[in-house]
């Protein structure tokens, strides 16, 4: 399976998504649930550009195992 990435000048349209993947699976949404389904999809959308948006230097590796 391909993926095509969103370019980084193009906003997230979660309404966009939630039709798109929910018909790509075959799921349906009852429609007093939809605007609630969004709102998360759009609350990911803003916590992985805050994740994303963390500089790394390209000489980075992950650690092998995790310690807190």
């Amino acid at each position: 399976m391909s993926v095509t990435p969103v370019p980084e000048n193009k906003p997230f349209d979660a309404d966009a998504y939630v039709d798109a993947a929910s018909a790509a699976i075959g799921l349906t949404i009852a429609p007093e649930l939809r605007a609630s389904v969004v709102a998360n999809f759009n609350q990911i959308a803003e916590t992985a550009a805050l994740v994303m948006s963390f500089p790394l230097a390209d000489d980075i590796d992950p650690a092998v195992v995790f310690r807190p």
